[in-house]
């Protein structure tokens, strides 16, 4: 069982917080500060002082870190000089590059300090089409999945690989999944599993959905 943690740790959870967290979970994910527009905010920047602290605290009370996330597949989520290059949109070389760089240092840092990472972020598009509309997808198209897994695997060769996206228990988004697994499959992309979002309420768990995307 795992607990989404983030903020200046330990001094920003009080006594019975962190007695909480200490005995009822096992692992904790960061909630923004492993996202690119935290940790490289500029480019060539890194800003790791609160990811280093989750990793840190992490240690200290024995709880396993779930990375997240490499490469977040919204324009609005991606630091906007990733996709610029001076007055110019990146070119596709540029963008690989950067994407590239960014996975080596993250990933990398954390080698042997976190046990999976969610390498690529909701993908998978939400209306008609397979993957979302944004610059890393008319960039690169498909390919920017497949080489951020790449990427990952070169830089951290023990963490467990995930495709993490929400809505994917819903039987048309489903289908998107299963074809990009398919893809990433034939291209012999280091994937090793799925993360499946779960936004529920209460009273409105699709059960029979999520067992099924399951299956």
């Amino acid at each position: 069982m795992g607990v989404a943690l983030d903020g200046n740790l330990p001094e920003d959870y009080n006594a019975g917080e962190l007695r909480l967290i200490g005995t009822q979970f096992a692992a904790l994910t960061p909630v923004n500060c492993m996202k690119m527009t935290h940790l490289q905010p500029v480019e060539g920047r890194f800003d790791f002082r609160m990811a280093d602290r989750l990793v840190a605290f992490a240690a200290t009370n024995r709880l396993k870190v779930c990375g997240h996330c490499l490469v977040w597949a919204k324009d609005e989520r991606t630091p906007q000089w990733v996709f610029r290059d001076g007055e110019k949109p990146s070119s596709r070389e540029l963008l690989m590059q950067r994407m590239q760089t960014h996975i080596q240092n993250v990933a990398g840092r954390y080698r042997g300090k976190v046990i999976s990472w969610d390498v690529v972020n909701e993908a998978l598009d939400d209306g008609t089409n397979f993957i979302r509309a944004s610059t890393w997808f008319s960039t690169l198209g498909e390919e920017f999945i497949v080489k951020a897994f790449q990427f990952a695997r070169e830089a951290d060769p023990d963490a467990v690989l995930v495709y993490n996206d929400y809505n994917i228990e819903l039987p048309a988004k489903r289908a998107k999944l299963l074809r990009l697994l398919r893809l990433l499959r034939e291209k012999q992309t280091p994937i090793q599993a799925v993360g499946i979002q779960g936004h529920y309420e209460l009273d409105a768990v699709l059960y029979q959905d999520i067992e099924d995307t399951i299956a």
